[in-house]
């Protein structure tokens, strides 16, 4: 018999005794209330109204609901300061001193909390497992019942007993929120779900993990880690796990694991492909630099014919958003065909000056016959000998051809085309209107500032000046006034009336030589006044950057810029939210492609949305178009890199996902640049021009 038990049956014996007492003392009372006052020998007058008691047939309790409530935060203060053999005597005398079908669940809780800190797990299941079916335990609240089923789920967790723990504790584990209590939960159910159903107590498990603290986090990590290394078996798993968590813990620790059992299998190129999906999809994975160097690892055959990727290490890389891309790109080109006709080698290089030994030993131990690349500018450098060689021809999907490397062809979209673009247009429609350029304090906006001015100007155009903005400011207020300067605000009186060029429409509108100008008041002076500003440009070049061109162009409109040819870059045509700002004028932008115009039946788009949930972005697209280029160049008779650079150079027009290209005899190449211009909600292609990126 259990101490608890013990003592309940000595207090139970006392308590008995009492009762027994107090009802022979009731009856006496009854006995000399029944007596009149001369029997009793006391005089009538000094005799007090005593009332009479009468037998209950219910014990009456010792302490009232007010009384009960202190107790109970008594208890639970010693439990919440650690003090559990404390907590448990309060809690046990609560249970004592207070009639059973009234004590609330929070006792039972209370003392088995106590019980259980205490390592009493017999205890535990005594106290609680007799409310099973109880009145208390269904009017709980789900809290206390989440409460009632992980204590005894533990107890029995405590005891060996594995059915009653999964029986009690499965139930309440995606209820718990507390860290502790989820940590504690997991360690007890992980062995025994790891014989059962490993890959969905995973997804259990790190979804959980998302609700807890930082620091928990990385316990639970730990945790998860260990039981994906150790429990998934197959590709098949692995793939259920990266289903369920596409872009962050533990997708990435699953596609890892896939690629070594590929790896083991010697499936090179999907453990390779594998290893790519980490680096491109799970930026924050702790696996990143572990994967590039499995990747380095990884080592192809001449007869395979391996594409070279060179890429710098991704660990604190400020790069890694542009690279991972490039991954994105490379990962859907390969995966899209059914028939390969190459394979991507990875290789990672912590230091510029391993660039040129990487590459070559992707040439003489791989036998590389082509490369997608180079990707950052330095490289270009780093490799002039080889690109010089006449040996190789690599496709860069991110950096303009040089003349200077007959050994690099570029498929990228470079700014400076975009700029000639802008121009270009304003020619086409525009070419007597003065322009400036309203451009971002970055290094992008103000070299765009320079091509938009440059072409402007050769092509006969005028040009007044560019204004730039602070992109990361509440409001462009200082900028605008700064444009202000180039034209005069116009007063509207009773004497415009007279104005043969101003015709009044509305209180709040005008006709300005056969313009419409939108009416606003100016605070100037002691009486509002009626204004509009008349501009000696009518047309904007804004190379946006911000991503939050739509509140900018809100904004030059609310500040009485109106009546404009309105160019933005590329960046305007990822946005189907160009506000309704009528007055400002036409909206255009110049791009090679629209976000909305993408074959989405594509082979490498499909693969791409449905790999990484997303549309490629321009970089992702003009890998794509480097690895289509190669792929349209390699054919059976191919073994070597240079037969690899004269079938590439028979190519002198291709139309790829990122615009049309065409490179004359010598490799110039040159781009197709759309415009674009915003009417009801949607962008549409209105011109287009040859541009090349020099």
């Amino acid at each position: 018999m259990s101490p608890f038990i013990k003592r309940q049956l000595a207090l139970c014996g006392g308590i008995g005794f009492f009762c027994l007492f107090l009802c022979l003392s009731s009856v006496q009372m009854v006995s000399a209330a029944d007596k009149t006052p001369e029997q009793s020998g006391v005089p009538a007058s000094t005799m007090p109204q005593v009332p009479v008691f009468q037998v209950s047939s219910q014990p009456l309790p010792k302490v009232s609901d007010i009384d009960l409530s202190m107790e109970i935060k008594k208890a639970t203060d010693a439990l919440n300061e650690g003090k559990n053999p404390e907590a448990r005597n309060l809690f046990e005398n609560i249970l004592l001193d207070y009639p059973a079908g009234k004590v609330p669940l929070a006792v039972y809780l209370g003392l088995a909390r106590a019980d259980h800190r205490m390592d009493l797990p017999a205890s535990v299941l005594n106290l609680l497992l007799p409310l099973l079916k109880s009145q208390i335990l269904a009017q709980s609240t789900p809290s206390e019942k989440t409460d009632y089923l992980y204590l005894i789920g533990m107890a029995d967790s405590t005891l060996k007993n594995d059915l009653g723990t999964l029986h009690y504790l499965l139930p309440a584990y995606k209820d718990l929120d507390s860290d502790a209590r989820i940590y504690a939960a997991t360690n007890v159910l992980e062995p025994l779900l790891a014989k059962t159903d490993p890959i969905s107590s995973i997804i259990m498990f790190a979804t959980m993990r998302s609700n807890m603290s930082p620091a928990f986090q990385a316990k639970m990590e730990t945790l998860i880690s260990s039981m994906v290394m150790a429990s998934v078996a197959s590709v098949e798993d692995a793939q259920k796990i990266w289903d369920a968590f596409p872009d962050r813990f533990p997708g990435d620790v699953a596609i890892f694991k896939s690629g070594n059992l590929l790896e083991s299998s010697k499936h090179d190129d999907q453990a390779e492909l594998a290893y790519i999906h980490l680096l491109a999809n799970y930026p924050e994975s702790g696996l990143t630099q572990e994967a590039q160097n499995r990747l380095d690892g990884i080592h192809f055959t001449k007869e395979q014919r391996p594409v070279g990727v060179i890429i710098p290490s991704l660990v604190k890389n400020p790069l890694s958003p542009y690279i991972r891309s490039v991954l994105k790109g490379v990962y859907a080109a390969y995966s899209s065909h059914r028939i390969h006709r190459w394979i991507p080698s990875v290789k990672s290089v912590r230091t510029s000056l391993e660039t040129e030994k990487t590459f070559i030993e992707l040439e003489r131990r791989e036998g590389m016959i082509s490369c997608i690349g180079p990707i950052l500018p330095k490289d270009l450098q780093l490799l002039k000998k080889q690109l010089s060689s006449g040996r190789f021809l690599c496709v860069s999907p991110t950096l303009s051809p040089s003349v200077a490397f007959k050994g690099v062809r570029s498929v990228a979209t470079m700014p400076v085309m975009l700029g000639k673009a802008a121009a270009m247009e304003v020619l086409s429609v525009a070419p007597k209107d003065p322009a400036l350029t309203l451009y971002p304090d970055v290094p992008y906006g103000s070299m765009m500032e320079r091509v938009f001015a440059k072409t402007l100007k050769q092509g006969g155009g005028e040009y007044l000046r560019g204004i730039s903005y602070n992109s990361g400011a509440p409001d462009i207020q200082p900028t605008i006034e700064s444009m202000k300067t180039f034209g005069q605000t116009i007063q509207i009186d009773k004497n415009s009336a007279k104005d043969p060029s101003i015709k009044i429409t509305s209180p709040d509108s005008i006709r300005f030589n056969g313009e419409r100008f939108v009416l606003f008041s100016s605070s100037e002076g002691s009486h509002p006044k009626k204004v509009f500003f008349l501009p000696s440009f009518r047309t904007i070049f804004i190379p946006d950057t911000s991503g939050h061109h739509a509140r900018l162009l809100r904004e030059l409109a609310y500040k009485g810029i109106q009546n404009q040819l309105i160019i933005g870059n590329d960046t305007f045509l990822s946005d189907s939210s160009i506000p309704d700002v009528s007055i400002l004028g036409k909206i255009k932008a110049v791009g090679t492609f629209s976000r909305n115009d993408l074959p989405i039946e594509n082979p490498d788009i499909r693969v791409y949305n449905q790999t990484f949930g997303v549309l490629p972005d321009l970089f992702a697209l003009q890998t794509i178009d480097a690895a289509e280029m190669i792929n349209k160049s390699l054919m059976t008779t191919i073994k070597t890199p240079s037969q690899m650079a004269y079938a590439m150079k028979k190519i002198t027009h291709y139309h790829g996902l990122s615009g049309k290209l065409r490179w004359d005899p010598s490799g110039q190449a040159e781009k197709e640049v759309h415009v674009f211009g915003y009417n009801d909600g949607h962008w549409q292609k209105e011109d287009h021009f040859w541009v090349n990126p020099f």
